[in-house]
């Protein structure tokens, strides 16, 4: 049986597309917990296939005992497989969900890109387009969560309508622009088409954004679930219950 390690860090979204290409294979696996230190913000055309980045007195053991497999997500996560793998003299293989970047490319095994990625190489061997990002839900978990969460929603009216908020990115902005033609759009269709809503923000959401969400929305049945609040996090539930959605 293949030895597996699982590289974490600080970027949930990676981390859950990790553990889902690992608990989709199967097979026993180790999850790795990498922290950084105040050089993990270099490029990786520096940073390479070095440790630099790396904080080794608040991470995870990396540097023995080496896996068959490494599965990263991210820049940064990629260029700690790209160390591992050096270590190991090229016995580990490095499996990279999302671009790396164009910087040692050839070094992972197989990189697992989205279509919808501009910034990566032509015509490599080692890469496979796919068309989504790879996640954690099964029917089972849908199944399960349904169960846990239906009830917590008899009350709102059909359809239900999840809406999944995100937020700004380095290159996009995410300000009372966006978030009022978001509002827009859903109060049309929710005019049209009746029903509740499920609502869920995320940590690049922010507060002015959650406000004018609230204020907005406030007429129309809801469960909400802004980020930061206490209690169960009903996201996989939402997808379970909900009749539509809005991302």
């Amino acid at each position: 049986m293949k030895k597996i390690w699982c590289l974490h860090d600080d970027r949930m979204g990676n981390n859950n597309q990790i553990l889902g290409v690992g608990e989709a294979l199967g097979i026993d696996f180790e999850v790795k917990q990498i922290v950084y230190n105040k050089f993990a913000v270099l490029p990786n055309f520096i940073k390479a296939n070095s440790a630099i980045g790396i904080d080794f007195y608040k991470s995870d053991e990396i540097r023995r005992d080496f896996p068959e497999i490494v599965i990263a997500a991210g820049r940064k996560l990629g260029s700690v497989a790209r160390y591992i793998k050096k270590l190991s003299g090229g016995n580990s293989k490095i499996v990279q969900l999302m671009s790396p970047g164009m910087c040692g490319f050839d070094d992972y095994d197989l990189v697992f890109v989205p279509r919808h990625d501009n910034k990566i190489p032509k015509n490599k061997n080692n890469m496979v387009l796919i068309d989504a990002a790879a996640h954690k839900i099964t029917d089972a978990k849908l199944s399960k969560e349904r169960e846990k969460w239906s009830d917590k929603f008899t009350d709102l009216p059909n359809p239900r309508t999840v809406l999944i908020v995100g937020g700004a990115t380095k290159s996009k902005s995410f300000a009372e622009l966006e978030v009022n033609l978001l509002c827009d759009r859903v109060l049309q269709y929710k005019e049209k088409v009746g029903g509740s809503l499920l609502v869920t923000t995320s940590r690049r959401t922010g507060d002015i954004a959650d406000e004018i969400l609230q204020k907005r929305l406030k007429d129309i049945p809801s469960f909400d679930y802004y980020w930061g609040a206490k209690g169960d996090n009903p996201f996989i539930g939402y997808l379970a219950c909900g009749d539509d959605i809005i991302v």
